[in-house]
């Protein structure tokens, strides 16, 4: 098994861990969600390509998916739309800019670009009725609030792994 293969099922497993704990944590209301899974994509966009990172954030949907009995409904659906724009939008602003923003920018860009998603394609699927983006207001406070709790997890999470090199790279 190649070092990458390795490390993804590392991070996928993470992912997994946070998401049961996330899933402990009381909710008011049920579709409000810090994300914390989330920590994984933001640690793993510092050291990987746009292909591990993909990958990532599908099979960390799709087994989120499963331990929820959720798979193939419009919740997974949501989740993944949701993640693989919210992932193509940090991997830009990273690419582009990481000298210039943190990974708490980063997250909070993540958080917010994967909440407006979610709201977009529910009125394009399920509600279809634009009173929905009365929510506005609400929605771009928790992204910007979960992105940035998320990032800052994060970042310590980060700055562990560059003292330690825990990750290490041939390619």
């Amino acid at each position: 098994m190649k070092q990458e293969d390795k490390y993804l099922l590392t991070f996928i497993s993470i992912s997994a861990v946070l998401y049961i704990i996330e899933g402990l944590i009381p909710k008011p209301l049920p579709w409000i969600k810090i994300g914390i899974a989330n920590i994984s994509v933001v640690v793993a966009i510092h050291f990987f390509n746009l292909r591990f990172l993909i990958k990532l954030v599908i099979y960390r949907v799709i087994l989120g998916s499963l331990l929820t009995a959720s798979l193939f409904t419009p919740g997974f659906f949501l989740a993944l739309t949701g993640g693989l724009a919210s992932l193509l939008t940090m991997n830009i602003f990273y690419k582009t800019a990481h000298n210039y923003i943190s990974p708490i920018g980063l997250s909070i860009v993540g958080g917010v670009t994967h909440i407006f998603t979610q709201l977009f394609i529910v009125y394009l699927f399920i509600i279809k009725d634009s009173t929905i983006f009365f929510m506005t207001p609400i929605i771009l406070i928790l992204g910007l609030l979960s992105g940035y709790i998320v990032g800052f997890l994060a970042y310590k999470i980060i700055l562990n792994i560059q003292e330690s090199k825990i990750i290490t790279l041939n390619t």
